[in-house]
């Protein structure tokens, strides 16, 4: 299973961050981004404490929190913030993890972002907030 894939990945390197953790792929992405996408907690989990990066910078696409927002998967987003996700990170349209989860109506999410400090103010290209979109 991915879970047991990763942890052996990662626990075959020393002390120092797996060469590999904070790499892009094809398209861009990091493992750490893949992972919260696919709304797999655990795995979520496990390249935070093994040293992935939560806020590294995107040139164009998503941010991990906005990939956790997009999962659909609170407890993904949770660990997110609680490991020092920016929450007014916006994706390559403008638009914040505040913004997406008021759009999709993801209340324990929007709830969970407010309290972090996401700011209700921020806009995205097409000059929406999050309360506009909600």
């Amino acid at each position: 299973d991915l879970t047991d894939s990763v942890k052996a990945m990662l626990q075959t390197s020393s002390n120092q961050p797996h060469p590999l953790i904070n790499f892009r792929g094809e398209h861009g992405e990091t493992m750490l981004e893949l992972a919260a996408r696919r709304g797999n907690v655990e795995v979520v989990q496990m390249l935070i404490e093994y040293g992935a990066q939560v806020n590294i910078d995107r040139a164009v696409g998503n941010t991990p929190l906005i990939e956790g927002v997009v999962s659909g998967k609170s407890s993904v987003v949770d660990v997110l913030i609680k490991a020092g996700a920016k929450v007014n990170f916006a994706d390559g349209n403008g638009s914040t993890p505040l913004i997406i989860a008021s759009m999709r109506g993801m209340l324990s999410v929007v709830e969970m972002l407010l309290e972090s400090g996401a700011s209700v103010n921020a806009t995205d290209d097409k000059g929406r907030t999050s309360i506009m979109c909600g």
